[in-house]
This record gives C-alpha cells, sequence and structure tokens, in this order.
C-alpha cells in the first residue's frame, strides 16, 4: 500500500485513471479539461505525491468523462480504517 495515500484515496485515484484511459485521455488533457495545471492529473496519479483529487476536482472530472461521482467510488465501504490510516500518515491525534 501507498503509505502517503489512505485506502479509499487510491481506491479514488484508480477510478478516475480508469475512467480516463478508457476515453484516451491524457493526464495533460484532461488537467487542462477542469481548468488546472497542466500537471495536476498527472501528479494526483504519481505515487509519490500526496496530491489527490477533492470533491470539486471530481465533480468537474464526472462531467468531462461524462460519468457520475458515484462511478469513482466503491460500490461497498473498504474494509480499512481509513481515518486511522490518515492519523498514521498526518501524524496527528485528531483529525478535524
Amino acid at each position: 500500500m501507498n503509505e502517503k495515500l489512505t485506502a479509499i484515496e487510491l481506491f479514488v485515484i484508480e477510478a478516475v485513471k480508469k475512467r480516463r484511459k478508457i476515453r484516451n485521455m491524457t493526464t495533460r488533457a484532461l488537467s487542462e479539461s477542469i481548468g488546472l495545471e497542466e500537471s495536476f492529473v498527472g501528479l494526483v496519479e504519481n505515487p509519490k505525491t500526496r496530491t489527490k483529487y477533492n470533491l470539486n476536482h471530481l465533480n468537474e472530472i464526472a462531467k468531462i468523462l461524462n460519468c457520475s461521482l458515484a462511478d469513482f467510488l466503491p460500490s461497498s465501504p473498504l474494509p480499512e480504517n481509513c481515518i486511522k490510516e490518515y492519523k498514521e500518515i498526518q501524524g496527528k491525534k485528531s483529525v478535524f
């Protein structure tokens, strides 16, 4: 598992990547289509960075890829404790 991202963050990134590739769209093209720097999607997909999508990004990406926001989420909850993972990654006792 990537030590910089939680299981749910990785799931979302992979779901977007899969749909992007089905549409034969480059990371640069998707970044530009949603109005962000050309390197944004590439940074998100790079496992060495903590860059990730937020709901605003996903909403715009869903429009471009002609799909639902739900298409980027698992059909049932992941077994991992993502809050615990997030705390460990961030080195925090509480998350607000």
